[in-house]
């Protein structure tokens, strides 16, 4: 078994992306295989790697150009939009996995959806909900809809609290998000809050079809109604689904 290697910036607990390339480490090292970081770990089970040989798969996110590592193989984790935050736009010689088939589409067995918000700590207290809520995030650029004007805004360093973000969602009763691919809508869902998405332009309502549907989400000007135990139900398939799937990893690196 030759050692897997995952390229990620240090950790970054506002960075969903960094976070799957932890943990993706940790996961497939509970499954036995030789897995490594390239940076310092962050108290998981993520040994560093200091390069013993060269003999080794790596496993590299979209926002990096070719083979740094100078691996003798190479996986490539699409966890974006390819070119939306750097690197390349195609992947020749690779094998490539896709998080999401909003960023890249692949065959089923070349998908890795890794969920990573804690289910026993974003829940649906069925409170009484008096407040809308407005996030951001990357739609800094997108215009804003009258509706979010003075309202209470979340923003990224709101998830460092996440029992206090928690209660901000069981008493909301819409976020509007201008950022159209975010964890903070199933954050949200996971609550009880419907979401109402800004458009952006980059993600046409027509051919937007999230893996957990639509569910408790809605365009602007949509009616939005949410069945926050169906869409837990739909949240938690999502592990079982990614163990699957990281067994396609596994195989795909030891051929």
């Amino acid at each position: 078994m030759k050692p897997v290697v995952i390229w990620t910036p240090p950790y970054n607990p506002l960075s969903g992306g960094i976070i799957a390339l932890h943990r993706l480490c940790q996961e497939l090292r509970n499954l036995g295989q030789d897995a490594y970081i390239n940076v310092a770990g962050c108290g998981l089970n993520t040994p560093t790697w200091h390069g013993e040989t060269n003999d080794f798969t790596a496993i590299y996110p979209e926002i990096v150009f070719g083979n740094p590592l100078n691996a003798t193989k190479v996986v490539r984790w699409v966890l974006n939009k390819p070119g939306k935050i750097g690197g390349p736009l195609e992947y020749p010689g690779e094998i490539v996995f896709s998080h999401s088939k909003l960023y890249l589409e692949v065959p089923e067995n070349r998908y890795l959806s890794y969920p990573n918000l804690e289910t026993d700590i974003f829940i649906d207290k069925h409170l009484e909900r008096t407040y809308p809520l407005v996030y951001i995030g990357k739609g800094s650029n997108t215009p804003r809809v009258p509706e979010t004007n003075g309202i209470r805004e979340i923003t990224r360093s709101n998830c460092l609290n996440k029992p206090e973000l928690t209660e901000i969602f069981n008493h909301a009763t819409v976020l509007y998000n201008y950022d159209v691919i975010t964890a903070i809508t199933d954050m949200a869902r996971l609550c009880g809050c419907p979401v109402c998405l800004i458009p952006d332009g980059e993600y046409p309502k027509e051919t937007y079809k999230p893996e957990l549907g639509m569910n408790g989400l809605g365009w602007y000007g949509d009616k939005i109604e949410i069945d926050s135990d169906k869409f837990r139900k739909s949240y938690l398939n999502l592990f079982k689904q990614f163990k699957k799937q990281l067994l396609n990893l596994i195989k795909a690196i030891n051929e």
